[in-house]
């Protein structure tokens, strides 16, 4: 099982690996350039992520909340991610899933986009969470990326996860304040929520 998780997320890498040899990155501004650089070293960092905002399809309507990622390792430009969320189920007890993730910057037709692709404990691609999410903005602690209405997510979407418009805020556990506000202002101004139906503070997602 875990072969065939390999063999198809390398498939993916060997894509988007063309795909980001084929642009030529001196038509991309700096400025996003830099979005890219700083996204990269965190999704290659020891720091864990979280999400801290958010709106859309991994969420679930909000049933899937306390997102979090940690580096497992990997080469350039994918790296290898453990995926974990708290499932709240009906009776209001819940359970923790973890995702095998594979995750990648790079641009397509010269616009920043972040690749996560997951795969759950059967072997199963995850299309909720799995796109190719358009890099909206970053600095070296958070980054905001989501899929607009109307934008191609890439071949994540099915009849069990339909396109939602799709909003995240990632950053890294114990960033800098001021850095993260940045990081909702661009939040806010990327994405039609501007009031995002999740915000980590109050799931109290560290005494679940």
């Amino acid at each position: 099982k875990m072969n065939i998780i390999l063999s198809s997320a390398l498939l993916a890498i060997t894509y988007w690996a063309f795909c980001e040899g084929q642009t030529d990155h001196s038509r991309i501004p700096a400025e996003k350039l830099k979005y890219m650089d700083y996204t990269q070293n965190m999704i290659n960092g020891s720091q864990e992520l979280l999400l801290v905002w958010g709106t859309g399809r991994p969420l679930h309507k909000n049933q899937s909340v306390c997102w979090a990622s940690s580096y497992v390792g990997g080469v350039k430009p994918t790296f290898r991610r453990n995926d974990t969320f708290y499932n709240k189920t009906g009776d209001g007890t819940g359970h923790w899933e973890t995702r095998d993730g594979y995750w990648s910057v790079g641009p397509t037709n010269y616009t920043p986009k972040v690749q996560m692709i997951d795969y759950a404990s059967s072997g199963k691609q995850d299309p909720a969470t799995s796109g190719d999410y358009t890099l909206f903005f970053a600095t070296e602690h958070c980054f905001v990326m989501g899929l607009l209405e109307g934008e191609n997510p890439g071949n994540y979407v099915t009849t069990d996860a339909p396109y939602i418009p799709t909003c995240l805020l990632w950053a890294q556990r114990g960033s800098n304040h001021s850095e993260e506000e940045l990081c909702q202002d661009a939040f806010k101004s990327n994405c039609s929520l501007q009031n995002p139906e999740y915000k980590r503070e109050l799931c109290q997602c560290d005494t679940i």
